[in-house]
This record gives C-alpha cells, sequence and structure tokens, in this order.
C-alpha cells in the first residue's frame, strides 16, 4: 500500500492538471463501483488501477454537487482517518456561471 501511494504520488499526470492545492498529499486515482445512499450519507466505494478498494462517507448534498455516479474516474485523497474524494469539472466559458465548483 505504501509504494502505491508513493507512486500515485510522483505521478506527474495525477497531481500535475490540478488547478488547487489541498493539504492532503496522498492522492490516487480510482473509479468509483459502487454507491450506496442513506438518509443523510452515502458510502462511496472506489477501486484503484492495483485492485485497492476504499470507502468514503460523505454527505447526500456533496455526491450531488460532485456529481458522482458509478464508474466515474475519480480521485482518492487520504488524510489522516478521512478518504475524500476530488472530480475534475470542466471550466466554465467567461460569459457563464463564474460560481460553479
Amino acid at each position: 500500500m505504501r509504494k502505491h501511494l508513493f507512486n500515485a504520488m510522483s505521478d506527474s499526470q495525477s497531481t500535475g492538471s490540478v488547478r488547487y492545492k489541498l493539504s492532503a498529499r496522498n492522492i490516487i486515482p480510482a473509479k468509483v463501483v459502487n454507491i450506496e445512499r442513506g438518509d443523510i450519507t452515502s458510502s462511496i466505494k472506489m477501486a484503484s488501477d492495483s485492485s485497492f478498494v476504499f470507502t468514503s462517507i460523505i454527505s447526500n448534498e456533496e455526491v450531488d454537487d460532485l456529481s458522482l455516479r458509478k464508474w466515474n474516474q475519480v480521485q482518492a485523497l487520504f488524510k489522516s482517518t478521512e478518504v475524500m474524494i476530488s472530480k475534475p469539472f470542466p471550466v466554465p466559458d467567461k460569459g457563464k456561471d463564474r460560481h460553479r465548483r
């Protein structure tokens, strides 16, 4: 696991295209393989290319905000005891909504 984390962190394709900085440095590209939606939170299962499976519990609001769907390509971000999720979005045209994340 440690070797995979260091390889993912040194991958310039994964980390070079990010347009923001994060305090979490353990980032692994993954694919959403299952979403179990509850009343308030959802359990998101992600799989890496190395067959590691990660689970993140996030609010349903964040699932909707990220437009998470099964088979989406995402990044699993690890910090301490948390597993966070990021998903790239296209940059909006200058005349369109500038407040979209």
